[in-house]
């Protein structure tokens, strides 16, 4: 996650600049860097949300390694929260 949230935090600097020296033009040029930004803020989303998934989903096997100093209410709270972004996430491929 973090070896594309950088690269990604780049790119949307970039858009952004480029965005911004064009001005108010709305030509094909405008066209595409607004769509090259809504792509790189979606991706950018993405990648920060399964970040935090991922994250979340960390404390279950270091827990059980005993290398984090976690209650069972913790952990099953971060099992609970990624097990509904999973589902949010397959819901939205579903039905919008």
């Amino acid at each position: 996650g973090l070896y594309q949230l950088i690269p990604l935090h780049f790119k949307e600097s970039l858009v952004y600049r480029a965005h911004s020296a064009l001005g108010r033009e709305r030509d094909a040029a405008s066209a595409h860097s607004e769509t090259e930004k809504s792509m790189v803020s979606r991706q950018l989303c993405a990648v920060k949300r399964q970040l935090v998934q991922d994250t979340l989903d960390m404390t279950i096997p270091l827990s059980a390694l005993g290398l984090v100093n976690f209650n069972e209410g913790v952990v099953a709270l971060a099992g609970t929260i990624t097990s509904f972004m999973g589902g949010q996430a397959h819901f939205y491929k579903l039905f919008i």
